[in-house]
């Protein structure tokens, strides 16, 4: 109910008793910029929405590049608002997490989110490097990602699929696709196994030290909290001269609050500067990296 309420200029304090009960003031300070700065302006000191800035915003909502997003779209107007109050309020939302789940992860079937996977494929030379052998997938989501690396390689792979949460790999294990004219199913595949890991890290990878050609991490790494833990457990898994590959977002700087607010309504957790990136993939036995477009990488274990 923002948009409305900040038609009349508003207070700072005027704000947060619309609110109510706001405990986490860095993710309200959060709020109040990118209001500020996307959807609104200061008249006097006191914050009131922009019409015109609103109408540039609603306008990118028909793009056909946005329409890709339409669960998320949906998503903004219904599950998060209530989320993000329950964020601002430090209280546990009435909805799990598993519907913020199935938002981020069904969205994983958009064109977008193939092609990227398909440019990564292409850019890392994935193919050549491991047809026949074994990739660890993770954070594959509901099986679209299994399934098109399957496709990528006509079935000539074995493939790790792993997530950091069991509904995910159940509804991934029952993913149906068919290939070459021919139906399978995740879970009955001989060269398809699953296994579930620690979403805070305490624990390794029920994985065997060097026992991986290739590491696949595409749209996840900034997920979590811990992307180093991450990369060091990616390159304990892998052999001497496996690949890492992927993409995340990795920036020269910190992103404005816009995208951080954004990224934390969504679920994520984090965002990667690209020197501290660098800097754990030394620090876990990588050479040779190279970065796409300021998100795609590939790397090799020494």
């Amino acid at each position: 109910g923002l948009i409305d309420f900040l038609k009349i200029p508003r207070t700072r304090e005027e704000i947060l008793e619309k609110l109510g009960d706001v405990e986490d003031y860095d993710l309200f300070e959060m709020l109040i910029d990118a209001i500020v700065r996307d959807f609104g302006r200061l008249v006097d000191g006191k914050i009131v929405v922009d019409d015109e800035k609103i109408k540039r915003v609603r306008k990118f909502e028909k793009h056909p590049f946005v329409r890709q997003y339409d669960k998320m779209l949906a998503a903004a107007r219904t599950l998060y608002p209530e989320y993000v109050l329950a964020l601002l309020q430090r209280k546990p939302p009435r909805f799990d997490w598993g519907e913020l789940l199935i938002t981020f992860y069904t969205q994983l079937k958009a064109p977008i989110y193939y092609m990227g996977r398909e440019i990564i494929f292409r850019f890392a030379d994935m193919r050549k490097r491991l047809k026949g052998k074994t990739l660890l997938e993770v954070g594959g989501g509901f099986g679209y990602e299994t399934e098109h690396i399957l496709k990528h390689f006509k079935g000539e792979i074995n493939i790790i699929v792993a997530d950091f949460f069991e509904n995910v790999l159940d509804i991934a294990k029952a993913h149906e696709f068919t290939m070459n004219g021919k139906k399978y199913v995740l879970g009955e595949m001989d060269n398809v196994e699953f296994i579930l890991l620690d979403p805070e890290f305490k624990e390794q990878w029920q994985i065997e030290s060097g026992s991986v050609d290739g590491v696949f991490a595409f749209a996840i790494l900034h997920w979590t909290e811990h992307p180093r833990e991450f990369i060091l457990e990616s390159g304990r898994v892998l052999k001497s001269g496996g690949l890492f590959a992927g993409a995340t977002p990795l920036y020269e700087k910190p992103p404005e609050s816009t995208e951080i607010l954004f990224s934390r309504i969504i679920g994520s957790r984090g965002f990667l500067v690209k020197s501290a990136f660098e800097s754990y993939l030394e620090e876990a036995g990588f050479r040779d990296l190279e970065i796409l477009l300021s998100s795609g990488f590939k790397a090799i274990k020494k």
